[in-house]
Formats: structure tokens, C-alpha cells, sequence
């Protein structure tokens, strides 16, 4: 009897040391999501603040990490956006700044999923806690 309490008891918390590692799996996808809502939400500032440029004016134009070269400004409705496999597609400001709305909306939904996903998981090993706590004694 107490071989098996003890087989039990091991086989608890094996299963709550996995649902803690999932966990810390969530919590890392998580920051991935928010890193990436700031990049996006830079982006739309980015892009609508090229709007308010005039034709003709200068900047200086990211190439690489710390490294800029000056351009002229030729149009700022027309930009172009990398839809994959470098490729490229012509769309207008209103229209990148749209995407970009929705691409946040979209992670934000996917937070919320994986949120909850996280409660559930945190309920569970909570649960199993408690019953490897009162077997214990």
C-alpha cells in the first residue's frame, strides 16, 4: 500500500513539474507576442508619421543596424511591403496602417487564448499541489 501512495505520489509531481514547464513555455510566447506588439505598434507610429512628410524632403534611411544613408522622399502614400519570399506589393498608407491594426488585433486575440490557456494550466497544478501536499501528510 505505501509502495503504491509512494508510485502515485511520483507520478504527481512528475505531472506537476511538466505542467510547470509548459508553463514557463506559455510565459515565453507571451513575451515573444508582446515584443512583437511593440515592434508593430512602433511601425503604425512609423508609418504615420511618414504621412506627414513632405515630397522632396530628406532622411536618413535605415540600412542596416546603425547604419543610414540619405534619401529623398518621392511619395509618402506609396509603400511597399514584403508579403514573403521577397516579395513585395505596392499599397498606400491608409492601407499599411490598416494592416498593421489588424496584425494587432490578431496577437492581441491570441493573448487572450493563451491567457487563459495559463489560468487553466495554473488551476490544474494548483490542484495537483494540493493533493501531493495532502497525501505527504
Amino acid at each position: 500500500m505505501a509502495e503504491e501512495n509512494e508510485k502515485e505520489m511520483q507520478q504527481k509531481y512528475m505531472e506537476l513539474q511538466m505542467m510547470q514547464q509548459h508553463m514557463q513555455q506559455v510565459q515565453q510566447q507571451l513575451q515573444k507576442m508582446d515584443q512583437q506588439m511593440m515592434e508593430l505598434k512602433n511601425m503604425e507610429e512609423s508609418v504615420g508619421e511618414l504621412s506627414k512628410v513632405e515630397a522632396g524632403n530628406e532622411i536618413l534611411l535605415p540600412i542596416c543596424s546603425g547604419v543610414f544613408v540619405k534619401a529623398k522622399i518621392q511619395d509618402t502614400n506609396e509603400l511597399f511591403v514584403n508579403v514573403g519570399s521577397d516579395v513585395t506589393v505596392k499599397k498606400d498608407n491608409k492601407s499599411v496602417q490598416k494592416m498593421i491594426v489588424d496584425q494587432i488585433e490578431e496577437i492581441n486575440q491570441y493573448k487572450e487564448e493563451i491567457n487563459q490557456q495559463m489560468s487553466q494550466i495554473q488551476e490544474q497544478s494548483g490542484l495537483i499541489e494540493k493533493e501531493i501536499q495532502s497525501r505527504a501528510k
